[in-house]
């Protein structure tokens, strides 16, 4: 007989019942949302719910776009690239048309450069040897930390991210489009 207790599921429980529900959780992930719907009533609710609406999903066919509403966007997006300005040629005609502004552009510039350059003089410290020695162990175990966070990251964004949540929709994605627009040639 199932024992079944009632306690609030927390939201990473929730999303990792959700991912299973879709089919998208790992296998141990799966396994311990399997657990936890045998033991919990709210956890077994929630993960039914999430699966009829992930069948429902599945179900759902791809619609083709209508043709004027493809045109439309054609037509509005070749309209708006032969109507874009450059922001350069926005800056200079509004700099060198007004020789007010111009006059006005020269002096802040200047005085910007010869600011910067009386503010920002080097300012030289003086270390012990000591405190050298303990700063560049203390860097090197900051770039070790790093670099072993950085490893972990890079393995979870390319085997779990990139892989299953990006690659995929986006191809689907690309395919579609590209059906679009060779239905659109012929």
């Amino acid at each position: 007989m199932k024992r079944k207790r009632i306690f609030d599921l927390t939201d990473e429980q929730k999303d990792k019942i959700i991912s299973a529900a879709y089919g998208n959780g790992s296998l141990s992930d799966r396994l311990i949302v399997r657990r936890l719907i045998f033991s919990n009533e709210e956890a077994e609710k929630f993960y039914l719910s999430y699966k009829h609406t992930a069948a429902e999903v599945k179900q759902i066919a791809e619609e083709e776009c209508p043709s004027d509403i493809l045109k439309t966007v054609q037509y509005e997006t070749k309209r708006a690239l032969e109507n874009k300005g450059s922001f350069l040629s926005d800056l200079y005609s509004a700099v060198f048309s007004r020789p007010i502004v111009s006059a006005v552009t020269t002096v802040v510039l200047i005085a910007s450069i010869v600011i910067a350059l009386i503010v920002n003089r080097p300012v030289q410290y003086n270390y012990t040897q000591a405190q050298i020695i303990d700063a560049n162990r203390q860097a090197r175990e900051a770039f070790l930390i790093v670099g072993k966070i950085l490893k972990e990251t890079h393995a979870t964004l390319q085997n779990d991210v990139l892989g299953e949540r990006v690659s995929k929709p986006l191809n689907q994605s690309i395919r579609i489009a590209n059906k679009l627009f060779e239905g659109e040639k012929k």
